[in-house]
């Protein structure tokens, strides 16, 4: 007889996490906004991963538990990346927030991780990054039909490869356990691609990130000012690792800004920052002056 779901230790846009076997292994349930293709589409590619040798959570079994899809998979007890990344403005540690400094380590981990992941050729089967764009760009809110065309075309103009790619190498995706190798998460979006995709979804989410309004508005000033020198160090980290360039990176910017409008879990302020760089690369409407 399998256990049931127990308390409830994470949570995101499209999934809860909860423990399964305490100690041992968890399970993360569908939200009603994800099917269960999606959910089988997760387990496959999470598999695949493993198979690979990369360091992720084991994945067990695809069950169904209360008419909800679901994956079982090694409970790594490990802090989240984020929380490292941010702790030192946490509203907990306001008293001390004007003296933190930016945890470049962190980005360095990111960038080693993505370096390990892109080694490794796409197994086969694996969905094709450039498809998984495009539906999304031609399914992305705020812009216009030509708009959505002219990254189109930019997408298609970037070269093909065939790495296995993670698709949301986010720092809430990441986990480091008190010891051993850093864990990546959440593999519903891995692809067969190019790695300049996964790092302009790191760069993209650094340079347009809106912090949480509950940290003080110093830690905001003071992490706009760090913001592309995060970037510099995260390159520099990931080109010494034998990876692409930053030139190579940087044509792969332009999609995933539009790609990225389809997010539930960014703010609308952060979606116009996205829009205002998308229509300065393309010449759309209302234009704005930021460049890359």
């Amino acid at each position: 007889m399998n256990p049931e779901p127990g308390r409830s230790i994470g949570e995101g846009g499209c999934a809860e996490v909860r423990v399964w076997e305490p100690g041992r292994t968890i399970i993360k349930l569908a939200k009603s906004n994800t099917s269960r293709w999606a959910m089988e589409r997760e387990y496959r590619n999470q598999q695949q991963a493993w198979n690979q040798g990369l360091s992720v959570p084991r994945p067990y079994e695809l069950l169904e538990t209360d008419g909800r899809p679901g994956i079982i998979s090694d409970y790594i007890q490990g802090q989240p990346l984020i929380e490292r990344l941010f702790g030192a403005w946490s509203k907990e540690k306001t008293p001390g927030y004007d003296e933190a400094v930016p945890d470049y380590e962190g980005w360095r981990i990111t960038a080693r991780l993505l370096a390990e992941l892109h080694r490794v050729p796409a197994p086969q089967g694996l969905a094709s990054q450039k498809e998984n764009f495009a539906f999304a760009i031609r399914n992305a809110p705020y812009l216009t039909d030509a708009e959505k065309e002219r990254v189109l075309e930019e997408l298609r103009a970037l070269p093909d490869s065939d790495r296995f790619c993670h698709g949301d190498p986010n720092p809430g995706n990441i986990l480091l356990p008190p010891e051993g190798r850093p864990v990546i998460i959440d593999w519903m979006d891995a692809s067969c691609g190019h790695p300049g995709g996964d790092l302009a979804e790191y760069v993209v989410m650094i340079r347009y990130a809106v912090l949480p309004p509950f940290l003080p508005e110093e830690a905001h000033r003071q992490f706009d000012a760090v913001r592309e020198e995060m970037i510099d160090q995260f390159h520099e980290e990931y080109e010494a690792c034998g990876g692409i360039s930053r030139a190579e990176t940087e044509p792969w910017l332009l999609p995933i800004a539009a790609r990225k409008l389809n997010a539930d879990a960014i703010s609308e302020e952060e979606k116009q920052r996205l829009i205002a760089f998308i229509r300065s690369k393309i010449g759309g409407d209302n234009a704005g002056e930021e460049g890359v």
